[in-house]
C-alpha cells in the first residue's frame, strides 16, 4: 500500500519475515531454535545465541579433544558434547575425569 502516512496497523518496513510472531524480526538476535529469528534467510547459523560447545571425536566414544573445540547450534557428525579423552584415537576406558584416568 502506498500512503504518506502508515495507516493503523501498518509500517513503512516490510522486511519482518513473520508478521505472527513478536520474536521473529529484522532486530530479533538468531537463536538456536530451528527458526529464522532475525530474518536473513538463515536458520541457527554460527554465532546464534545458545551454541553448544563440541569436541571432535575420532575414535567415536563419545568423548571428544578440548584442544578441536568448535561452537554450533547441532552437533557436526564426528563431534562429542563432552570434552576430556586423553587418547581420541582409542576407544573405551581412556577418559579424563576429574584429573584421573578411568
Amino acid at each position: 500500500m502506498r500512503a504518506c502516512a502508515a495507516p493503523t496497523g501498518l509500517v513503512s518496513d516490510g522486511t519482518d519475515c513473520d508478521d505472527a510472531s513478536a520474536g521473529v524480526n529484522p532486530g530479533a538476535i538468531a537463536r538456536c531454535n530451528d527458526v529464522d529469528d532475525d530474518c536473513d534467510g538463515a536458520v541457527d547459523e554460527a554465532g546464534a545465541a545458545a551454541e553448544i560447545t563440541r569436541y571432535i571425536d575420532s575414535d567415536a566414544d563419545g568423548w571428544g579433544t578440548a584442544s578441536s573445540a568448535v561452537t554450533a547450534c547441532d552437533r557436526p557428525t564426528g563431534y562429542a558434547n563432552q570434552a576430556g579423552d586423553c587418547d581420541d584415537m582409542r576407544s573405551g576406558r581412556r577418559r579424563l575425569h576429574e584429573g584421573r584416568r578411568l
